[in-house]
């Protein structure tokens, strides 16, 4: 059985190392390239951006999706240089195979010999960009005159760990009629430790479960897991601590047999889960709630940080869950992850909890909870980068689209006009 299990880890490790990670991509879905840098090259006045769909001029049908238009005749003839060119894209953290995935089409007809490129750099610049030796350059061309849509791919793993651009150019063609390019995406197959490793499968169906966490905001009730784990962090709001408090952490386990739980937060965000990270929680074998406490180091800094409790039904003789992969091969038991925010001690702080934005982490979008003091016709949300830039505005809504935002972390500013409340947002 030691042998099966083992081979099952390995299996274990390849999904984590091989699975897909997207680092940043767009489907132009909102109309919105105003984070692109558009080049109109030929000075005819028509380039990316001008529309996003074509529809079709006796029907009024979409004949495109929404996506990078770029057109080589517009009511006669065009000679297209256009080029547009992408915000910055962060690899820095990224290793291994890394490509550039993209879908062209052209119009359904036989003057669909639309010519395109694709460069890609560590500058912003045409020069580079045209100099670059990682580039794709084709002359599309449907057979059969469908305006096929195709999927084609770059390989840019050479720039892993800079900072890249990407350029698409419209150009050596005339008097055919449409371009799309549509759903860039660049993705990390393995390496990079693009995300924390997945557990070795635990069983939790014999009552070895953990049935709610509560814990500086978070009061979630869950059931058994896949494979006995479960991941909270993109719809349970995060944690909300201050860095060197103390704080209860109450734990709902199942009546298996004698359990132990242990709790990581990945203070330094590595993607790993250290010892030094790690606290013991609560144990026993008559299930119920059960109440612990932990202190926040007071050197730890401001972040949101992803959090780890594991069950393990290890027996009161042997020490609680020390692996938070189960690279020990703990057989029942179950893994749940959250995410924590850590702030420090001032008097914004003293009401933190006028607003909150969940989930956060968010993958596509987010919502905001306003306190009675906020003028909800009068709210205006902003979301800018790191750098002060900023990258989305709202009205007020019901949610926050931000799913074409490269993954990162954010600042959410909400305000009325009279009161201001500042978050922080990290983007999957």
């Amino acid at each position: 059985m030691k042998k099966i299990l083992f081979s099952l880890a390995m299996v274990a490790g390849l999904m984590a190392v091989n699975a897909q990670t997207v680092i940043w991509s767009d489907n132009f879905d909102d109309e919105d390239i105003s984070d692109w840098t558009i080049y109109d090259e030929d000075g005819d006045g028509n380039t990316w951006g001008d529309m996003f769909q074509v529809t079709d001029g006796t029907t009024g049908e979409p004949v495109s999706p929404v996506s990078l238009i770029s057109r080589s005749w517009q009511g006669g003839a065009l000679t297209p240089d256009n080029w547009v060119v992408s915000p910055a894209i962060d690899l820095t953290g990224s290793t291994g195979t890394i490509a550039l995935n993209w879908k062209v089409q052209a119009a359904a007809a036989s003057w669909d010999l639309e010519n395109y490129s694709i460069y890609v750099a560590t500058e912003s610049d045409l020069v580079s960009l045209e100099a670059s030796d990682v580039s794709f350059s084709e002359t599309y061309d449907d057979p059969d005159g469908n305006g096929t849509q195709y999927e084609r791919t770059l390989d840019v793993s050479s720039f892993a760990g800079q900072t890249i651009y990407i350029a698409v150019r419209h150009h050596d063609c005339e008097d055919q009629d449409w371009l799309s390019i549509d759903d860039l995406e660049v993705v990390v197959e393995g390496g990079g430790g693009e995300d924390y490793c997945m557990p070795l499968p635990l069983d939790c169906s014999d009552g070895d479960i953990i049935m709610n966490v509560t814990f500086a905001g978070i009061d979630h009730d869950s059931d058994c897991g896949v494979d006995g784990y479960s991941d909270y962090t993109t719809e349970v709001a995060a944690a909300q601590v201050i860095a060197g408090e103390t704080y209860d952490v109450e734990m709902e386990i199942g009546a298996g047999w004698y359990e132990k739980v242990s709790m990581w937060i990945d203070f330094d965000n590595s993607l790993t889960f250290d010892e030094s990270e790690r606290f013991e929680l609560v144990e026993g074998d008559t299930g119920g709630i059960m109440t612990s406490s932990i202190t926040i180091p007071a050197d730890a800094t401001e972040g949101i940080y992803r959090m780890r409790f594991f069950l393990g039904a290890v027996g009161s003789d042997n020490p609680y869950p020390a692996d938070p992969c189960n690279g020990d091969d703990q057989g029942y038991g179950e893994i749940e992850d959250y995410m924590v925010e850590v702030g420090t001690l001032g008097m914004g702080d003293l009401d933190a909890s006028v607003v909150a934005i969940y989930p956060n982490p968010v993958v596509d979008s987010f919502q905001v909870n306003l306190s009675s003091k906020f003028n909800a016709n009068q709210v205006s949300v902003t979301v800018t980068d790191l750098s002060g830039k900023t990258v989305k505005t709202f009205g007020n809504q019901t949610s926050y689209n931000v799913s074409e935002l490269p993954k990162g972390v954010y600042i959410v500013k909400i305000t009325d006009g009279k009161n201001v409340e500042t978050k922080k947002l990290i983007k999957k």
